[in-house]
């Protein structure tokens, strides 16, 4: 059976899979250690036995609202800078034909004399 390690404050037990469910529970994350060995990256939040300020709830789902509107405008913004993209590069595609027609005929001047 494999080991979970689980973390509540600071408290850290490993313990064994078949008990994560009871443990998430209680309030406990499941956790790992990261490279260095020595933070724990939450893996699964508890949810359950946790309680929530609510002005931090509010102030996170209004921060939430905010990201959406963000997003839609970058969107937004996004579409109409690929818009000028496009645009500017038919102009350039263009404006290269012209030069590469111009060296053509200035190629042909040069060789019919």
């Amino acid at each position: 059976m494999a080991v979970v390690t689980v973390k509540k404050d600071a408290k850290v037990l490993n313990i064994d899979e078949s008990e994560q469910d009871f443990f998430l529970a209680k309030g406990f994350d499941v956790v790992e250690l990261d490279k260095s060995g020595k933070k724990y990256n939450v893996k699964h939040r508890a949810t359950e036995n946790k309680l929530v300020d609510v002005s931090k709830l509010i102030e996170v789902e209004a921060k939430a609202d905010q990201l959406k509107n963000d997003k839609k405008e970058l969107q937004t913004a996004n579409k109409e800078l690929e818009k000028q993209n496009e645009e500017l590069t038919k102009q350039l595609e263009e404006a290269l034909t012209a030069l590469e027609n111009k060296a053509d005929d200035k190629a042909e001047d040069k060789t019919a004399k």
